[in-house]
Parts: structure tokens; sequence; C-alpha cells
């Protein structure tokens, strides 16, 4: 095998330790993979927590909420309610990379312990945690707070649970009596643990059961075959953590109406009056509401409810982007592992294993959805990792002396490419992707008093970074087409020169140059008192605004090179190589 330590082209020991500070390393960089990594979570909880004035997202409305709030509050309430109970003065910015930090740190432990426990023999161990760990979804994406860094967690460790279920139905029949009864004892335990897991990854993301559904028949075959008694504790301990976060969502979102109308007033009637109807008035109303009415335009009370209905809708998938039902497997996927994909595909040696069923699974019901991102297979990795050949089979070494050393060069090959691409896409994901906009909120959260700062061709900057209570906040939304400049006009307009006390957050995402220009021309003329801050990649700054500044003086006050815009690029043959140019500035925006 060629990760043995004396004779292998790379030294793996040497290589993993060194993953390891990569890791914190990356995870302490201020790139920006996607907006839900602060969208789905902090820009929700600290405008409840802390108080912030942020922009929470529609999954997040009380009147349809969307998604569960007690992943959440397991994953960020901890940090944030300390916060909020010691009345802590600490920068949004700190908070952003404790977590940062306490994400990487999970993802490190638990996918190699994960691993290790599920992998059979010390060889495929070390091999999986190798390619696992100089991954660049490993090193980059798993420390950014996605919900699907939280969905890989507790994808590996209901997969560790599987495994010992499918290892005791191998040994079973073999067993004495005594070793039977110690056996099954020891997966009764598992059984609560694997309720539990399962319920959180469900209610954290809708798509959690596609990666069980494969591997799933070693359970099945366990609860029908040796202990029923197992599948009734997974069922309870399930469905009991799946109703400790409905009633935490409909206190979260609907506490006025349910708690406030419908259950303390029927719970007072029934301590007076011991009538049990009041009881059943409550779970008769709490069944009504629980059920969608779309014709009085009334959503669920349950938030995955809600997720299913609005995901089985095309036409609100369209609003995020659809993509080929190949995409995830023609682009996502060879993105995902780049050279080491060869390695996957070309053999037939773990088709059975439970790994290789997790990511046949995903990935099958996952490529049934128009909507395919790349992050939505960050699960996928370990998996993938786990199936990875490296072997050279003794008929390869006996038949053919010249094959057996064309086979051995070519996968050492593969083995240093496969270190080059991560690093490659290490450097540009974990440091430069829209690397630039956590640092100009920072800046703008330092000097943030009477501030007007439009972004523009950056992601969706996060309001809650700039920690601000009577912030004002304007966003584009991509399905508002045409009429994007006029709802930014009209926000503009409503600004008023006697509200210097606030500042305003204007993000212009979509919004063409020339809108751009009236719009800043628009605040700079309505006489406002505010400083205007203008936000943009220095490429798009410099092709748009340095040779023709429209009556604008922009003085430029923070830049960074780390920056880079991946989606402009189509810019090219108008402005060249210019577009290439990385970078993000913050300008003073004055009337010349």
């Amino acid at each position: 095998m060629f990760f043995d330590a004396k004779n292998s082209v790379f030294n793996w020991r040497n290589i993993y330790i060194l993953s390891v500070p990569a890791r914190f390393f990356f995870a302490l960089q201020p790139s920006y993979l996607h907006p839900d990594e602060h969208f789905q979570n902090f820009e929700v909880l600290t405008n409840s927590l802390l108080k912030y004035n942020t922009n929470v997202p529609w999954e997040f409305w009380e009147d349809s909420p969307a998604r569960s709030v007690l992943p959440l509050l397991i994953h960020y309430g901890p940090v944030l309610g300390l916060i909020r109970f010691f009345k802590l003065d600490v920068d949004p910015i700190i908070i952003y990379y404790i977590h940062r930090f306490i994400f990487c740190f999970i993802s490190w432990i638990v996918t190699d312990w994960c691993i290790y426990r599920i992998m059979p023999t010390k060889q495929e161990r070390i091999k999986t945690i190798y390619f696992n760990s100089v991954n660049y979804i490993s090193l980059c994406y798993q420390s950014h707070c996605f919900s699907n860094s939280v969905e890989t967690w507790y994808l590996l460790l209901t997969l560790v649970i599987i495994e010992n279920f499918r290892n005791t139905l191998e040994v079973f029949d073999k067993a004495n009596n005594e070793h039977k009864k110690i056996l099954i004892s020891q997966n009764l335990k598992q059984s609560i643990y694997l309720g539990v897991l399962i319920a959180i990854g469900l209610l954290n993301r809708i798509t959690f059961l596609s990666w069980l559904i494969f591997p799933s028949i070693f359970l099945l075959k366990f609860w029908f075959t040796i202990s029923l008694k197992s599948f009734i504790i997974t069922f309870s301990s399930f469905s009991l953590t799946i109703l400790i976060g409905i009633a935490t969502d409909i206190w979260w979102f609907n506490k006025d109406n349910i708690v406030y109308e419908l259950i303390i007033p029927n719970l007072h009637e029934f301590y007076t009056s011991f009538n049990y109807l009041y009881l059943i008035n409550i779970l008769r109303k709490l069944v009504e509401f629980s059920i969608p009415d779309y014709t009085n335009q009334r959503a669920s009370i349950i938030p995955i409810v809600n997720n299913f209905a609005y995901n089985l809708n095309k036409d609100n998938l369209i609003k995020h982007g659809l993509h080929s039902k190949f995409n995830h497997i023609l682009t996502n996927i060879p993105l995902i592992f780049g050279p080491s994909l060869i390695l996957i595909i070309f053999q037939k040696s773990y088709l059975r294993t439970t790994p290789f069923l997790s990511l046949i699974s995903g990935l099958s019901f996952l490529s049934l959805i128009p909507h395919q991102e790349l992050r939505f297979l960050m699960p996928l990795v370990p998996l993938g990792c786990a199936c990875i050949n490296l072997y050279i089979s003794n008929k390869d070494k006996q038949e053919n002396t010249n094959f057996f050393n064309l086979k051995a060069n070519f996968i050492k090959w593969i083995l240093k490419a496969t270190i080059f691409f991560n690093l490659i896409m290490s450097i540009l994901m974990g440091i430069f992707h829209q690397g630039g906009v956590i640092p100009t909120l920072e800046f703008l959260h330092n000097n943030k008093n009477n501030i007007i700062s439009v972004y523009w061709r950056t992601y969706n900057p996060p309001s809650w970074l700039l920690g601000d209570e009577t912030l004002k906040i304007y966003q584009n939304f991509s399905d508002l087409g045409e009429n994007r400049s006029q709802k930014l006009y009209e926000f503009i307009d409503n600004i008023s020169s006697s509200s210097i006390e606030n500042n305003y957050l204007i993000d212009s995402m979509g919004i063409d140059s020339e809108a751009i220009i009236k719009s800043l021309q628009k605040l700079l003329v309505k006489g406002n008192t505010n400083d205007i801050i203008f936000v943009a990649p220095i490429a798009s700054f410099n092709n748009h605004f340095k040779d023709n500044n429209h009556g604008l003086n922009f003085t430029q006050e923070f830049s960074s090179i780390l920056h880079y815009d991946f989606d402009h690029f189509d810019e090219f043959e108008e402005y060249g190589y210019k577009v290439f140019i990385p970078g993000i500035g913050a300008w003073k925006v004055e009337l010349l």
C-alpha cells in the first residue's frame, strides 16, 4: 500500500500533522463561501438574543417559518447565551471566529473518530483519514458555519451506529447465548442515540434522510430479525426529539398566538374545572395549525412541514437557480475530489461498504432535486475518501511487471496531483473567495457612526457583524427582476436627512453600474450628513468608476488584497485581464 510510512511518495504522518494546523489556519481566515453561513444562523439568533438589527431570512419569519430553530440553539446558543446572560461586550467578529474555531475543532475530532470506528483495518483508516484531511472541503468548508457542516457530523455519527448494528448482524448467529445478550444490550443503548441523531439531523436539514436510505437496510434487518425492542427505542427517542424540536419552534415563532392565546387560557380553564375538553381543545387546535391552509394563505406552525411544501414547489426552486440533474455528478463531484476521483470510480472493492451505500444513497436522491449546490455534498467527502482504492492486486504483480510498474507510478502521480489540486483550491476558497466582505464589515463596525454603506458586486453583507441595534437595512432580491433599481431608489428616497442617528446598510447586488451611480448621487444630493461608503471589488471599481467618476469623488479608506470575485469574469471581452485583479475596497463618496 502507498501509505506505508517508509516507502511512500508522501510520508502520510507528516502530511496529516501539517493538515491539523492548516485546518485552524483556514478556519481563522475571512473567506466567505456562501451567504447561508451567516444568514441561516447568526442573522437569526443575534437578532433575538443580542438584539442586533439584522436581516432575518424568510425561512425564519414568524408567519411562515421553514427552518427549525432547535439546531441553531444547540450549536450557537451556548456562546450567544453566555454573552447575553453575563451582558458581555464582545465584538461580532470575535463571536464569528469563536464559532469558526469550534466548528473546525468538532469537525476534526468527529470526522477522524468516526472514520476510525467505521473503517475495518489500520491501513483503511490511515488512507481515509489522510485523503479526508487534505481535501479542501475538510480544510475550508467544514470550518464554516453551514448547516451542511453540522449535517456531516450527525451523518458520520449515525453511520458509526449503523456499522455497529451491521457488525452485530454478521456475528450474531455464531455467538453463544451470553454473548448475544451482551450484543443486544449494547445495541439497545445505541438505539437511543440513533433516534436522537436522526431527529436532530432531520431538523437541521430535511435532506439528511437521503444519506441513510440505503444504509438503513442493516437497521431494518436488525430490528425485524434480532431485536424489535431496538426499533421501539429508536422510534421513541426520535419522536421525543422531534416533539421537543416542534415545541421549541412553536414557542420561538408563535409564542404570542399559540402560547398566550391558546395554551395558557385552556390550561387555566382545565386547572379550575378539571374538564379534559380543554386539553383536547389544545391538541385539536395544534393539529389544525400544523396543517397548512393555502386557501387562507396560512402556513403551518411546524417549520419542517413548510420546508417540505416549499421545496416540492418547482417555482420556489427557480428563485434559487435550477441545475441539470447531472450537475452533482458531472460538475460538483469532480470539483470536490479533483484527481483523486479516478481512484474512486475505477474500482469495485467498496461497493457493499456502509460509506459507499451512504454515498450512493445521498448522491442519488439529491440529484433528483433540480437545485444542486456543491455544499450540499459536503457530507460526501469522508464517504468518498473511504472508497478510494490504492491497492495493487497480486494478480497485477504476477502477470506483467511492466503493467505493475505503470499502475504504481500512475497512482503516485495521482497522489501528487491531489495534493497540488487541494492546495490551490484551499488558497482560493479558504482565503480569497469573497474574502474582503468580512473585513470591510469589521472596518465599518469600528467606524460606524452615521454611515450609509453601499455594497456592490459582493455576496450579501451579513448585517449582524455590524452589531448595530438601530441599523437600517436594504437587501436586493433576485426575484425583483427589472424592479431592482426602482426599489433601491425608493429606499433611498425614504432616507431622511433627520435620521442621522442611524446607520444604513444597502446591499445592491445585481444592480448595474449606471443605477449605482444614480443611487450614490441621490444619496448625496438629498443633503444627508451621513458619510457615504461605497464597497466593491477593486477590479469592478477600476473598470466602471476609475476613469469616469460621474461627478463623484472617491476617497479610499480601506482595502484588502485578499478578495476575489469569481462572478464577473464575463466582462473579460470588454475589460480584458483587468477583471482578474484581486482585492476589495471601501471608498468615501462625495460630490466634486
